[in-house]
């Protein structure tokens, strides 16, 4: 999405001629930034679960614990890359913009 951003200049320009803000074309893209960003982690957790129940009827023992260490870890890891990337994603799309 970020590679994207320079070869969206035309399309920004014409935007801006239709009436478009920065403040309303910043609030599109963060929008659609998120979505590709915890979309796939939602769907990650719907599967996860269903796989640690299958696994835990398999080994006749509870893992819940140390899935939440390790699930509790990489969210924190997604959130600090969500929010480094969303601050590069503002920087480029506001030096495209002008």
């Amino acid at each position: 999405m970020l590679k994207n951003i320079s070869r969206s200049k035309q399309i920004y320009t014409n935007l801006f001629k239709l009436g478009l803000d920065k403040k309303a074309l910043w609030t599109i893209q963060l929008k659609q930034f998120r979505f590709l960003f915890f979309a796939p982690v939602v769907m990650a957790f719907i599967n996860c679960f269903f796989a640690i129940n299958m696994l835990q009827e398999l080994l006749h023992t509870s893992i819940w614990t140390l899935v939440l260490i390790i699930g509790v870890a990489l969210l924190t890891f997604q959130f600090a890359f969500y929010y480094f990337a969303k601050e590069k994603l503002k920087e480029k799309i506001m030096l495209q913009i002008g």
